[in-house]
């Protein structure tokens, strides 16, 4: 099982660096270690125990993984006390670069960080967010394989870095096992109390239990150790926003946009903003934004729509969602508006199959309840006409 995990994570590494080696960035095997940057600061980026065993599996001689441990958990020190170098840097070079971990491929990628001049990627700084952009669904699929592994070895394997507990919190979180998820954050803290990411987490978590005030503060608190985490901007926004503080929630969106600024997500819900405060003007604006860098999400084609439709321009509103219904013939929430337009407009025939097509897609019971009701009274109003 283990060696199946490892050959998935080859694959990854694999499709990555081919990608990263055909934008034309490194010519040369193992450049990084020049400036230096990325083996200081890795302790502040996630390393899993899945890359950890990657990495023993392919320098098998290697003598650090224990010190390597001790240095993603913000713990290696130089005599002196500051912050002590990743223990794999060795005469300005990575000594296991073909094994290195997933944040130190991508690192000088990052559109959001600052890089030494030194750095391979400098000169293609300002081709960052494109390359970024391209290398996401790896990433995704790279960040379901480290969760899988963990599941997996939820109760075999013992944690041993912030990942790993951060990972397994989140398992007992989507399970509802709250104490459990608790207890793993906490222990994420207890091994570096300045990792930004753990406070994220403890947001999610208190977010989740309802504890919204509390989430705030985690949220800000990763915000004040990491100002650049555009990700937990947008998750803080989201919550404001839930609890009606509009404008603090589009002002932490804008700040995501002032780091990101192709992030359709934060685009999208500053369009949601929009609505709520009756601009429909800037939220169609800030609908065609997110369309303009993800066009092919039909979410925000309907989002687009139910602009148009608060506008009652019905003709543009149906426009939209045939747009969202091209790109995913499953849209439920496309189906559902149509049905309304439909209904609106008198044409009770059509209303009634986008109504059907919603109900075959929807998972959501009490809605779909709702929707049946409706049906019938639609049904019985075409006999009457």
């Amino acid at each position: 099982m283990k060696k199946l995990f490892l050959n998935h994570l080859k694959e990854l590494y694999d499709e990555i660096d081919s990608q990263i080696s055909s934008s034309g960035i490194i010519k040369k095997s193992n450049m990084c270690g020049i400036c230096f940057q990325c083996c200081l600061s890795l302790y502040r980026f996630p390393v899993s125990s899945l890359e950890i065993a990657f990495m023993k599996d392919r320098y098998p001689d290697s003598s650090h993984p224990s010190e390597f441990i001790i240095f993603l958990n913000g713990q290696l020190k130089k005599p002196d006390g500051s912050k002590a170098p990743c223990p794999y840097y060795k005469t300005d070079r990575c000594s296991v670069y073909d094994g290195r971990p997933m944040a130190c491929r991508l690192y000088g990628l990052s559109p959001f960080r600052p890089l030494y001049d030194s750095c391979v990627f400098i000169d293609v700084k300002d081709k960052a967010h494109s390359i970024w952009r391209n290398l996401t669904p790896l990433f995704r699929r790279f960040i379901d394989l480290r969760f899988e592994y963990c599941e997996v070895n939820l109760e075999r394997m013992q944690p041993v870095t912030i990942t790993d507990f951060l990972d397994r919190g989140n398992i007992y979180l989507v399970r509802k096992s709250y104490e459990a998820a608790f207890n793993q954050f906490r222990e994420a803290m207890r091994l570096n109390p300045a990792d930004p990411s753990t406070y994220t987490y403890f947001g999610t978590f208190y977010e989740q239990t309802g504890q919204y005030e509390k989430a705030l503060e985690a949220y800000n608190h990763t915000l004040s150790l990491d100002p650049l985490d555009y990700n937990t901007r947008i998750r803080t926004g989201f919550l404001l926003h839930g609890l009606q503080r509009y404008a603090e929630a589009e002002e932490h969106y804008r700040k995501a946009l002032s780091i990101d600024p192709g992030n359709a997500q934060a685009w999208g819900n500053i369009g949601l903003i929009c609505i709520s405060t009756s601009r429909l003007a800037e939220a169609e604006e800030a609908y065609r934004k997110a369309i303009e860098i993800e066009p092919g999400n039909s979410i925000y084609h309907v989002c687009l729509g139910n602009v148009f439709y608060a506008g009652s321009d019905i003709e543009r509103t149906i426009e939209s969602m045939e747009k969202a219904l091209s790109i995913n013939p499953e849209d439920e929430l496309a189906f559902l508006c149509l049905g309304s337009v439909y209904e609106k407009k008198g044409e009770l025939e059509k209303s009634v199959a986008s109504y059907n097509k919603y109900i075959e897609h929807s998972r959501d019971e009490e809605r779909i309840k709702a929707i049946r009701e409706k049906i019938q009274s639609l049904l019985a109003l075409q006999k009457q006409v």
